[in-house]
């Protein structure tokens, strides 16, 4: 079964001062959208600021580094090889530098997404 596509044919107006007209065009370049989609995404609430996205992405990338630090104790204390130390700095170093964009991104978000 194919769902048609709504057309949209209906229009509303805003007026903006030019500086909010400005950090809108900003915000939805930042989106990856035209001010048009933009303007309706987040009318309709789907919207993620470019630092949520970022912040879920490095909250990601966090975890993912916190399972493989995981699998390698697991899989060194079965095998009984401490040679795996050199790895768990690298990932250790990966993820701090990961939970300090984590931080960051935090931290715009606080100041209304928009960067310190």
């Amino acid at each position: 079964m194919s769902e048609k596509r709504e057309r949209r044919c209906v229009e509303i107006a805003v007026r903006l001062t030019p500086n909010e007209h400005i950090e809108m065009k900003e915000r939805a370049a930042q989106a990856g959208m035209t001010l048009a989609r933009f303007c309706r995404e987040s009318g309709l609430r789907r919207v993620r600021g470019s630092t949520d996205q970022q912040a879920i992405s490095q909250l990601v990338r966090v975890g993912n580094l916190l399972n493989q630090q995981a699998r390698l104790l697991h899989f060194a204390k079965a095998e009984g090889n401490c040679s795996f130390a050199m790895e768990l700095d690298s990932l250790s170093d990966q993820m701090s530098t990961a939970l300090d964009h984590v931080l960051q991104a935090v931290d715009d978000l606080k100041n209304g997404g928009r960067g310190a």
